[in-house]
């Protein structure tokens, strides 16, 4: 059986009652696993991104960054042409803030080092780099120097170079 509201399409067999209750949490990140998209905040269904051009117009739509990042990351593990993912550039949209587009050239880069691909001029370009200052670190506004310390050990190169401080999962998916 499948339920079908203005927010979610084919949720599949396994739905029942006991999951009613927690369908106002996950409005906005409701995936249809078999077809491999989301929604928007519009309602709107979304195919999985295949490059970060499809990455910013899905976050300029209202998909949240963690479904777009994670979505771009299902689709290229599961694709067989997987440069075709890395080669495009984002386009530069005000929507977006500045450390994502750096995480985007990270996550290009580290992939394309991971899988032995050839690694997109575009990511080396000055704008995807942050500055010291700007660091990104665990997503903490003002973290304490031992946590940058640490992170910037555990972060990927493609990410430490650009002072997008994280940990070495950050391109795992479950």
């Amino acid at each position: 059986m499948a339920f079908e509201s203005p927010f979610f399409v084919s949720v599949g067999d396994n739905f029942n009652e006991r999951t009613l209750g927690n369908l106002d949490i996950i409005k906005l990140a409701t995936l249809d696993v078999k077809g491999g998209r989301s929604m928007n905040d519009k309602g709107q269904m979304q195919a999985r991104p295949r490059n970060f051009i499809e990455v910013v117009e899905q976050r300029s739509a209202g998909v949240p960054p963690y479904i777009t990042t994670g979505e771009f990351l299902d689709a290229f593990y599961l694709s067989s042409n997987k440069q075709s993912f890395l080669d495009s550039e984002p386009p530069y949209t005000e929507s977006i803030p500045h450390h994502s587009y750096v995480l985007f050239a990270a996550m290009a880069e580290q992939l394309a080092l991971d899988w032995d691909l050839t690694v997109p001029d575009w990511v080396n370009k000055p704008y995807y780099f942050l500055s010291p200052e700007d660091a990104i670190v665990g997503g903490l506004s003002s973290p304490c120097e031992n946590l940058k310390g640490a992170l910037r050990k555990l972060s990927p190169p493609a990410f430490a170079k650009r002072n997008y401080l994280t940990t070495d999962t950050i391109l795992t998916r479950a």
